[in-house]
């Protein structure tokens, strides 16, 4: 990866990214925390110093009890320009607006950007459908609750019990 300073442009190459299918479509993921270091490397560099952050970044908060995903925002009208080619690549690990600060060419870009992100220790990696499941076991008597006082507070009148639903 680099930085045309002058024309404020982020090249970043395939070599950077991490291949996840080759057949039938190339898709390669961009871990958009390496992303936010790489420029803060660059940024650091005995070059770069002299020109405007090309990014805001926002790490992982947790408030009750839910990890908010990290942000990684792109500034002072700098652009992306992926390595020209017939791929995808999908951005994992923060919310972003990269899609919209890229160079359009043949690359697809896969943006996932949502509220809340499930950090799954060690992994780095989304949870298993067997994960969710047992979080939903483990807390299905919490969400029981939950659903019957909003039934109750919506209908003003009996609790129902979540299971008869």
């Amino acid at each position: 990866m680099n930085i045309n300073w002058g024309q404020k442009i982020i090249n970043v190459y395939k070599a950077d990214l991490v291949l996840v299918q080759s057949n039938p479509t190339v898709i390669y993921d961009m871990d958009l925390n390496w992303f936010h270091l790489a420029l803060k490397d660059l940024e650091d560099s005995e070059e770069g110093m002299s020109f405007l952050d090309t990014h805001r970044h926002n790490t992982e908060v947790t408030l009750g009890g839910l990890t908010f995903a990290r942000v990684v925002e792109i500034i002072n009208d700098y652009t992306i320009t992926f390595e020209d080619d017939q791929y995808a690549v999908n951005l994992v690990g923060a919310n972003s607006n990269v899609a919209e600060k890229t160079n359009v060419n043949q690359v697809s870009l896969r943006s996932n950007n949502s509220a809340g992100l499930i950090v799954v220790s060690g992994s780095g990696s989304a949870p298993t459908v067997q994960q969710i499941r047992i979080e939903m076991d483990t807390n299905s008597t919490q969400l029981q609750q939950i659903l019957n006082d909003l039934i109750s507070k919506a209908t003003k009148k009996d609790v129902i019990n979540a299971s008869q639903l």
